[in-house]
């Protein structure tokens, strides 16, 4: 499966290419209250550097909102994007980040976006 890495602290996820609507710069997106606006619609922002971390997520230029796709669409928050890379399905996992894999520069976590909005809510 095609799959988007997503940078969150020492975490590299690792989420389904055909659940991501777009990627945005965060710069002058970052949410508050954990909303932003998008496109003039109000999105749920999950911010994975906290998550991850317990902080912020960096305001730098490399900051992406990822918009997933749903009704209605969530965001996520990494401190940035990397490449789309072909990784294999694996089982479960009691994290709610995804089971650990290897990928192609390292381990990566396969992200189900929906149940990391269900855990993280």
């Amino acid at each position: 499966m095609l799959r988007l890495i997503l940078h969150a602290g020492p975490e590299r996820l690792a989420i389904p290419a055909t659940a991501v609507d777009e990627v945005l710069p965060a710069v002058g997106r970052h949410p508050t209250a954990g909303v932003a606006t998008v496109r003039g619609r109000v999105v749920p922002v999950l911010d994975l550097h906290r998550h991850v971390t317990g902080q912020d997520c960096p305001t730098t230029l490399h900051a992406r909102l990822v918009v997933l796709s749903g009704d209605p669409p969530l965001g996520l928050l990494a401190e940035r994007v990397g490449e789309l890379v072909e990784l294999a399905d694996a089982g479960g996992s009691a994290d709610p980040l995804g089971p650990l894999v290897a990928g192609p520069d390292g381990l990566v976590r396969l992200t189900d976006p929906a149940r990391l909005a269900e855990v993280m809510t």
